[in-house]
């Protein structure tokens, strides 16, 4: 087993992981150690990891079924495991900046088995800025009242890819609920399950589901739930989606011409833990955005 040291970086979350070289096969014992520091503290970051993407796929299939971004545009074709979070042209062609991730999220919370594991690999780094912020969602549910825990263990969210409900992106990624109270797989603690992808709620209004969304997106994102990533390159970053939010902060110099921030990214295919939206309540939700009535409750069947 290799030598490995823990070390806590933030109070919220975030462990220093040292002792390893990645780039090396690793025993199961190591391999649990890290799965247990993870679980305990829901990111690791892994400094001065050079890694090739053969590399660092072969270290994410460590921690499950590594996803082949079948549906993601910026996936390198070379390697359909690895994605590309950058503000360099890509393929070619000129690319003005990344522009996914500037809200607060988990990753692919719009699919029914929705990603666990993150990682990413810094590459390139302007000379400041370009961080990522992390939220506990285990401490944003806990600190909720218990009047209003039981509010949110009882409510499903309504998670969709764009609200602009293009037809391709309506087969591609239908719309699907996931409790906004989701119990973690493997620690059997309950996270609030939100971000940029949900919509409302299942059962309420639109107008309803507003005010609850807000309180608790400002509340899950107080600053004693949270971490600041300030990556030095190399760094490889893990962490748990299923009880974490973040957010990629544009606090850099991300104009065309200037010094890129680039990084590669591989996502670890989670549980199946949502349901389609169109099979509990029997039409799909993209039609309510045009025809439903403001002010009229989301239907959901008897059977629901």
């Amino acid at each position: 087993m290799s030598e490995l040291t823990i070390r806590r970086i933030g109070y919220a979350l975030g462990a220093e992981v040292t002792g390893v070289d990645l780039r090396r096969p690793l025993d199961a014992k190591t391999v649990q150690a890290i799965r247990q520091a993870s679980l305990e503290h829901l990111l690791l970051c892994f400094p001065g990891q050079n890694l090739t993407q053969e590399q660092m796929v072969a270290f994410a299939g460590l921690m499950g079924e590594v996803d082949d971004n079948a549906t993601v545009k910026h996936r390198d074709p070379q390697n359909p495991y690895v994605t590309m979070i950058s503000s360099k042209a890509f393929t070619g062609k000129p690319w003005e900046t990344f522009k996914n991730g500037e809200n607060w999220h988990t990753d692919r919370s719009f699919k029914v088995a929705p990603t666990s594991y993150t990682l990413l690999n810094a590459k390139e780094l302007p000379p400041v800025g370009g961080n990522t912020l992390f939220a506990n969602q285990y401490m944003a549910y806990e600190a909720l009242s218990p009047r209003f825990r039981s509010l949110v263990d009882d409510l499903s969210a309504i998670h969709l890819q764009t609200r602009k409900a293009a037809a391709m992106m309506a087969v591609q990624f239908p719309t699907v609920l996931h409790p906004l109270a989701r119990i973690h797989p493997e620690t059997n603690r309950r996270a609030l399950y939100l971000g940029e992808h949900v919509r409302g709620f299942l059962g309420m209004t639109e107008e309803e589901s507003a005010p609850i969304l807000a309180f608790l997106s400002a509340h899950a994102t107080r600053a004693e739930f949270c971490y600041r990533h300030v990556w030095n390159v190399n760094d490889l970053v893990m962490w748990d989606n299923r009880c974490l939010m973040h957010v990629a902060v544009r606090d850099y110099d991300h104009r065309p011409g200037s010094h890129p921030r680039h990084l590669w990214k591989a996502s670890i295919q989670g549980e199946p833990t949502g349901r389609l939206y169109e099979e509990v309540v029997g039409h799909k939700y993209e039609l309510e955005l045009i025809e439903r009535p403001s002010g009229t409750p989301i239907p959901v069947r008897a059977t629901a």
